[in-house]
Order: structure tokens, then sequence, then C-alpha cells
């Protein structure tokens, strides 16, 4: 009989001395770990053996009993997604587990299980990025103790994982759910529309909320009262906070933790560190995960890395995301200073020209965050009919335009944008991939 992906997942919690009693929350519902289990054990059987499953993230607290159904079903794969505009024709529906029987070049010649979630789409075309399944159980516990319990202080067994990120991100699979998944923790997911339940808990319990820093700013924006919870860790999937952010959430949260993370789908969580004011570090590499640079030029180089929690091939594609030495180089440059903590220095894919001059994008963002009254910002390159470009910034926050261009004027004058808008905190800015869009749908701030 062929292997399952969790196989000895009940007997390694009985090892470790996990308590069953600890509860999974998807918007309100709840159910014991030991309860999902034993709904996952009914689902199983109604499972053919030996497939490949989209297994529906939006499906609510059923979602994970289809996960472990899936996963302790012989021979079983799954990607973890949303199921809209999937391009892929499912064969059987099993209530949100959805069997399919065309297989790519690169998975119907593998003989190891694999699982798969979506990329963030930080491009318009998002991808399936695949792993293999016999790495998850040990990712799961990798990232339970050094992300939660030795960094975030997550100690007792009655903590929270909470995570207001959609289920079927990637971030919030690997983060919130694997880890809890893993190590039989509490876990809560809920609506960044509705932060008073968790609050409240994270008044008697020790509680990370995994969140990006677009919904950090609206609950700092929109929350009236002032929290004093020592109990509360916020960790942040986009690996940079602006010190006009963290001040206006430091506000409502004054004895809260903020910390910062930096990875992507590909490469799993590389660093993790404490918010400074004074600095823009992504913090240091996780405990164990190795981090080196490539093609360094003047001490910046591609950022690479290499470890189980990196992927292998794209869904869609032959192409490999490890290369020839198992090793995978991101998109993004970066350099290390003498306290070995990781600082960004633009995109290896992002470099624009602008009038025959290139210059990145990423660079000139940094730098306007730095700014006093800055929320966030998009800087992106237009092109005119006539065949000529300028860089536009796109800024959140109370500032004028006149602040920001004389604050742009300490740049490089290849680096400055030649145009500016400015839109107030209050009003829709963000894309439902939680990027920052290029026109929020709010007045501009004359």
């Amino acid at each position: 009989m062929a292997s399952t992906i969790f196989t000895q997942w009940p007997d390694l919690n009985y090892q470790l001395q996990l308590p069953n009693t600890n509860t999974v929350t998807v918007n309100g519902e709840s159910l014991t770990w030991q309860e999902i289990y034993i709904a996952a054990k009914d689902v199983s059987q109604l499972i053919p053996h030996n497939g490949l499953y989209i297994i529906d993230a939006n499906k609510g607290i059923k979602s994970i009993v289809s996960l472990l159904a899936t996963a302790m079903t012989p021979g079983c794969s799954f990607i973890w997604r949303n199921t809209h505009n999937t391009g892929i024709q499912p064969s059987r529906n099993l209530d949100g587990i959805y069997q399919v029987n065309h297989l790519t070049p690169h998975t119907a010649q593998i003989d190891r299980l694999y699982y798969g979630t979506m990329t963030s789409g930080s491009s318009s075309q998002s991808k399936t990025a695949m792993g293999y399944a016999d790495h998850l159980i040990s990712i799961g516990i990798y990232y339970s103790e050094v992300i939660y319990r030795q960094s975030s202080t997550l100690s007792s067994e009655n903590s929270v994982i909470a995570c207001c990120l959609p289920m079927e991100y990637s971030a919030a699979f690997m983060m919130a759910l694997l880890p809890a998944w893993a190590s039989a923790r509490n876990l809560v997911f809920f609506s960044p529309n509705n932060w008073k339940d968790i609050l409240t808990l994270a008044e008697k319990v020790k509680t990370v909320i995994v969140t990006a820093p677009c919904m950090l700013a609206s609950a700092s924006a929109y929350i009236r009262n002032q929290y004093e919870p020592e109990n509360l860790t916020f960790l942040t999937t986009a690996g940079y906070l602006s010190q006009e952010r963290v001040a206006k959430t430091k506000e409502k949260f004054p004895n809260a933790r903020f910390q910062i993370s930096y990875g992507s789908t590909e490469t799993g969580i590389m660093t993790l560190g404490d918010f400074c004011e004074t600095s823009t570090s992504v913090g240091k590499p996780l405990y164990g995960k190795s981090i080196w640079l490539r093609e360094k030029s003047s001490e910046i180089g591609k950022i690479t890395t290499a470890s189980i929690d990196c992927r292998e091939f794209y869904l869609e594609s032959e192409l490999n995301i490890r290369d020839e030495h198992g090793t995978v180089t991101n998109l993004d440059y970066g350099h290390f200073d003498s306290e070995g903590k990781l600082y960004l220095d633009g995109r290896v894919d992002k470099a624009v020209k602008s009038n025959g001059l290139l210059c990145y994008p990423n660079l000139i963002e940094r730098f306007i965050l730095t700014m006093p009254g800055v929320v966030d910002v998009k800087v992106h390159l237009i092109e005119k009919s006539i065949g000529s470009e300028y860089i536009e910034a796109v800024v959140i926050g109370n500032v004028s335009i006149e602040d920001i261009s004389n604050h742009c004027e300490k740049l490089d004058i290849k680096l400055r944008p030649h145009s500016y808008k400015v839109f107030s905190e209050h009003g829709t800015h963000y894309s439902d991939r939680g990027k920052l869009i290029k026109q929020p749908s709010t007045e501009i701030i004359e």
C-alpha cells in the first residue's frame, strides 16, 4: 500500500504530549484537533487512493478537515488553494476535495508525494509552487519551534496562533495552519474586519497574530480603543513596516511586540526579527536556516537559501525552483550588516528604465517609508503614448506632495519620482492580494 503524508501524526502528538483539547476556530466555528482528526478519518474513507487533489481553502473549518483527510489517504498529494480559475479540470468533487486526473510532466514522473500552494501574486500571474509532502511535518515542527516557541515565547500549551489572512494564502498555510497542525496548537482564523474577539482572547493567553502590514495599518486606523495586553505579538509577512505604521499601531497596542519576517512561497520563511524604529533590517536568518549572497558586488548580492521548506518546481510548467545544487535564489538583492541582520536592496527583476536610466522602485519606496507621516507607498513606471516614461509614487499617509518632493531631493537625481499622488489613510487602498493599488479609491490630499 502507498504511503500517506501524515502517517504518524497522531502518534507523534501523543509522544510529544500535545493536548487533544486544543481547538481550531475559523470565523467563529470551533472544533478540537481531536474532533477534526475523527471527522477527517471518516472523510478519508471516501477519497480514492493515489490521486492528486485540489483542496478548496474557502470552506472554513471544513477545509482543514479535508486537508487532514487527504493527508491520511494512501498515495495522495494535494494543492491548497481557492478553486476559482484554477485552469485545471477536476474529474470528481467530494464537497471541496477536487480530484485532478491531468498531471504535468513534472508530477507525472516523480515518485514522492507532494503538496502545493499558490505564490503570493506579486505579478498578475500567480503560480502553484510544489514541494515534497514528506517534508511537511518537519517544516511544521521547525516553524512551531523557531518562530513561535523560541522567538515569540509561545511556550505555554494554551497559547494561540491567530491569522487574519485568507486561508488560501501561502503565508496563512505555512506560517499559521501548518505549525499549528504539526504541534496541535490553538489556532484562530478571523476576519480582518473583526478584531474584537481575538484582542479579548489576547488579554487572557499569549497570542501571535500573523498579518499583512496593510491589515495591521487598517486595524490601528479603525480600532477606537486602546488595548494593553502584554501577551500580544504581531508577526507581519511582508518584510518591512514603516516607522509611521508602527507608531500608529503602538498607540493602540502599547505593550504589543512587533516582529517582521521575510521570505517567499518558493524559499519559505528566511528571517525573523523584532522591528526597530532606527533600522530597515528584515531580521536575522531563522535558527538553522542558511542564507548567503550570490554574485556579490560591493557586499550586495542575490539572496540564496537551501532548506526543506524551499519548493521544488511549478505545477504549471517544467520550470524547476531549485537549481542543480538544490538551492533557491530569490528575486531580491540584499546585504548583511556586522550583526548578521539582512537588508533588502531591490528586486532582481524589478529594475525599470526611465528615459534610458535604470532605477529600482523598491529602493525609492524604502526611502519614502522613512519619512514621518508616510504609512505605505507604491512606486511604478508610467509609459506615455508618445514613448517617454516617468516614475510615479503613490503614497498613503498624512503628508503633502510638497513634503514628499522635498524629502526625495536627498535621492540621486535618477531615482527621484517625477510625479506624486498622496491619499489619506482612510479608504480602499489594497487589492484582494494585499498589494497597494496604483489608484486608491480615496480623494487625493491637496
